[in-house]
């Protein structure tokens, strides 16, 4: 009886299995290996990277990193970004603090797609994603703006991450979702700033993120990115007055293409006709809008920062405005009823190159005292 020889084919088929089997082996153990070397070093030259690109200003605290060198994957727990305040009050002394601060907690901020041999071999940070998942995000206004705004400083911050060992940082995509924003004004004789705005259901994305010293002075990107929106989902406002609310359906903003689109805006009083005018104590008139989209073109981030509008257009389609005054309430003293004297009242700069409306009705009503 012939014994059966095993095909020549199928033996390579098993050195090659083996193969294969080794390498994943070997690639587990050297990963293994990188992470308990390497993690503790990563670590600490995150935190020490922030620190010096901050002028000192803000320190990192996290309480545990993970690593996957074989999936290229970076997970930072308790992600905390704190400024401190000591080194706050002497930059102020010296004339160089910010206008703003900001404190950042994320509870899993993950690094995906990272390529860990071009960070070792040329110092070059590689990433294809980075997400955060609903961050809380606190900007604290201390100061008025300087006159060359607070955009070239944040910039500079950026461009200071690779002023150490890092020559360059590209990133792919960066996705901040379901941010919960609060903004905190401290700044003195400023009655016309709201104290506190805060937002929920906040998604932030940037995209094709290139920090280098070519990039340093591309002004056809935002913060180092190519593209960067903004969107939130359903939103209420209040003014600061408290006699109407504002609410939208959605409000999206291409910071780069400077465009901003607001769906299903409500501006609603927050009392009936009679009610109101028993909060006033002169003449003013109540104003009821709704619109289905609201488009803002022009609306630059410099622009906005500084209360200085100059837009190119703004259009509002399928919109609704109601206009009720009562003419029993007196005159204030000095100012005239006419809308030339409401836009004079507005502290912010407002240039718009073209007003398109398409689809509105527009009706006003006066109670007159002789009706009463």
């Amino acid at each position: 009886m012939k014994k059966k020889t095993v095909p020549p084919v199928k033996n390579y088929f098993k050195y090659f299995l083996a193969l294969i089997l080794f390498l994943l082996v070997l690639l587990t153990i050297s990963g293994w290996l990188f992470v308990r070397n390497y993690k503790p070093i990563l670590s600490e030259k995150l935190k020490e990277q922030v620190y010096i690109a901050s002028d000192s200003l803000y320190k990192v605290n996290f309480s545990e990193v993970h690593l996957n060198p074989l999936l290229g994957k970076f997970t930072i727990d308790s992600f905390q970004l704190t400024p401190d305040t000591n080194t706050y009050k002497l930059l102020k002394k010296e004339h160089r603090a910010p206008p703003n601060l900001f404190v950042v907690f994320i509870k899993e901020f993950q690094l995906r797609h990272i390529h860990l041999w071009s960070l070792l071999r040329s110092k070059k940070v590689n990433i294809g994603i980075v997400k955060a998942e609903n961050p809380r995000i606190t900007v604290i206004r201390k100061a008025e703006r300087r006159k060359k705004g607070n955009q070239k400083t944040i910039r500079h911050t950026l461009f200071n991450l690779t002023s150490g060992p890092l020559k360059s940082i590209k990133i792919d995509h960066i996705g901040l979702h379901n941010i919960y924003f609060t903004s905190k004004n401290e700044q003195k004789n400023r009655k016309s700033d709201p104290e506190n705005i805060q937002l929920k259901n906040m998604e932030l994305i940037f995209k094709d993120i290139r920090i280098d010293s070519s990039t340093l002075a591309d002004t056809s990107r935002f913060l180092f990115a190519k593209k960067a929106w903004f969107h939130l989902a359903e939103s209420k406002f209040f003014l600061k007055d408290s006699l109407y609310e504002i609410t939208t359906n959605g409000i999206g903003y291409s910071i780069v293409d400077e465009k901003a689109l607001i769906r299903g805006l409500k501006i609603t009083p927050q009392y009936s006709e009679r009610d109101f005018d028993r909060q006033l104590t002169y003449r003013k008139a109540l104003f009821t809008v709704s619109a289905d989209s609201l488009i803002l073109d022009g609306l630059g981030p410099e622009e906005l920062d500084k209360r200085n509008w100059h837009l190119k257009g703004i259009g509002i389609r399928q919109f609704d405005l109601d206009v009720y005054l009562n003419r029993s309430n007196p005159l204030k003293p000095g100012v005239k009823p006419l809308l030339q004297q409401a836009l004079k009242n507005i502290s912010e700069d407002l240039l718009v190159e073209r007003l398109y409306l398409k689809g509105g009705n527009i009706k006003y009503r006066e109670l007159k005292p002789i009706s009463w």
